[in-house]
C-alpha cells in the first residue's frame, strides 16, 4: 500500500519497495524506503493533495514493480 506525506516540507510517496520526493525543482528523485518511512511526516492521501496540490507527473518507472 503507497503513503503519502512530506519530508523537509517536500512532496513524498512511498510503499515498502521505493519512494519518491519531489524536488525543490519539481522533479521526482527516488530516496530509501528507510528514509521516507523513518523521516517522512504521516498525511492521509487526502490530506496530501491539498497540500501539495498538483504535482509533476511521477517518472514512468515509479510504482511499476515489487522489488
Amino acid at each position: 500500500m503507497r503513503k503519502y506525506g512530506y519530508l523537509d516540507g517536500l512532496a513524498c510517496t512511498w510503499n515498502e519497495h521505493e519512494a519518491w520526493l519531489c524536488g525543490d525543482n519539481r522533479k521526482w528523485q527516488r530516496i530509501t524506503v528507510s528514509e521516507a518511512s523513518r523521516h517522512a511526516a504521516l498525511m492521509t492521501e487526502a490530506e496530501y493533495h491539498e497540500t501539495f496540490g498538483k504535482l509533476p507527473a511521477m517518472p514512468k518507472a515509479a510504482f511499476q514493480t515489487n522489488g
